[in-house]
């Protein structure tokens, strides 16, 4: 019998030394990612530059927590801007920025023209050598660096696009 109880009570010093190694190991692990979880961030600069004639004051504001996938359109939203596109293409082309150009001046039913004036779209990056570039693509379809700035320019009619007048300010993210 004395075998039998020291046998036991190796087991059970066993079982609880087993139990700690593996809680220990559980506690260590890395959380499971799911659905729920916070996807990876990055931070950006938006540029507003509203145009010489408007009288508005150029606009710098930078904006964290973006999500790994943010467009173009997203940073906009994100940074409090107010943006409205054209009843032709609602979230794809920009038409007016905090309220310039005024809804007198275009109405934003259609797109406007090159003789109405426009909103051109640059992007700055360090993989673009940190220099203002016009974009080639929509707010909506391009994907936001992290460090980048993506600039505003009012074009009023019949101008040429030209860079927003502050100059980009990129950074790099990677550790």
């Amino acid at each position: 019998m004395r075998l039998n109880l020291r046998l036991a009570l190796f087991l059970l010093v066993g079982l609880v030394a087993l139990g700690s190694i593996w809680s220990g190991v559980q506690s260590t692990s890395p959380a499971k990612v799911g659905p729920s979880s916070k996807p990876a961030t990055k931070s950006a600069t938006l540029v507003i530059d509203f145009g010489a004639d408007s009288g508005l004051e150029t606009k710098v504001i930078k904006v964290s927590d973006l999500s790994s996938d943010a467009t173009g359109w997203q940073l906009i939203v994100e940074s409090g801007t107010v943006v409205k596109g054209t009843d032709q293409y609602p979230t794809g082309f920009v038409c007016r920025l905090d309220g310039w150009p005024t809804e007198e001046a275009e109405t934003c039913d259609e797109t406007p023209t090159y003789a109405d004036g426009h909103w051109a779209y640059f992007v700055a990056s360090k993989k673009l050598g940190g220099n203002w570039m016009l974009s080639g693509q929509g707010a909506a379809a391009r994907i936001v660096e992290c460090g980048s700035n993506e600039g505003w320019k009012w074009v009023g009619p019949k101008e040429q696009p030209t860079p927003p007048s502050v100059l980009p300010d990129v950074f790099d993210c990677r550790p």
